[in-house]
């Protein structure tokens, strides 16, 4: 079966000359651990799909060494789980997808076998692009398959059988400079290849972002910004809670 989740042929060489460097994976994972810490500390089992390079799997393991962490990717050869096709069910108490839901055609169907793969009361974490109006010729290139409303994300996920814990955006800070980009970006029709800003203008983002964190730990809620981050938790379907019973 082909992978659901749809990549950039050169996706893990690109990302792994990127993300210790660009400021903007440093301040995501930052943020990521955050969100286990505050929404699913009891976890110890820890599934991550589309992960990369492991960038971010191997910052959340070192973050909680008593979580069993197994991380999976399209472009890893043996390592890929399908998420469409996720041969689990009630295995981990916790699932990640960061930046990788857009890239499934079937977002409803993955987000369906998450559910099936998580334990009861088990977490989802997730971060996804968000505002369909920052849609620029980057995200096409990246083959990404839509940006997220709040909204429709979590009409998504409670269809699947999912109770939203928190959700917020990140990238807020950020969200001028990065507007501007995708609309100079529209008007040149052009998708410059990924690479960090200028280290001045690199570390200056990353302060910018390190105040988004500091927001988001004091759970100020950020209406806007270009990405999105959402935690839930599994609630069983009703054909579960009825095949429960006897």
């Amino acid at each position: 079966m082909p992978a659901a989740i749809d990549y950039p042929s050169t996706g893990l060489d690109t990302l792994a000359a990127l993300e210790d460097h660009h400021f903007w994976f440093g301040a995501r994972r930052q943020i990521l651990i955050d969100a286990i810490a505050r929404n699913f500390p009891a976890a110890r089992t820890y599934l991550e799909l589309g992960a990369g390079t492991g960038y971010n799997a191997r910052g959340i393991a070192a973050a909680f060494p008593k979580l069993r962490t197994v991380a999976s990717d399209p472009l890893s050869g043996p390592l890929h789980i399908d998420a469409c096709d996720v041969p689990f069910e009630n295995a981990y108490d916790l699932i990640g997808m960061y930046d990788v839901l857009e890239h499934v055609a079937d977002d409803a169907r993955a987000l369906g076998q998450i559910h099936k793969a998580l334990r009861p009361d088990g977490g989802l974490l997730l971060t996804v692009p968000q505002h369909p109006a920052l849609w620029s010729p980057a995200d096409a290139h990246a083959q990404h398959h839509r940006r997220y409303t709040a909204r429709r994300l979590t009409r998504l996920l409670h269809a699947a059988g999912f109770e939203i814990l928190t959700h917020t955006s990140f990238q807020t800070t950020t969200l001028p400079f990065f507007a501007a980009r995708a609309l100079a970006l529209r008007l040149t029709r052009r998708a410059p290849a990924p690479k960090s800003p200028p280290a001045l203008l690199n570390s200056f983002f990353a302060a910018l972002m390190t105040l988004d964190r500091a927001l988001i730990r004091a759970r100020i809620p950020l209406p806007l910004g270009a990405s999105l981050l959402i935690a839930a938790r599994k609630s069983p379907r009703p054909s579960e809670s009825q095949g429960g019973q006897t």
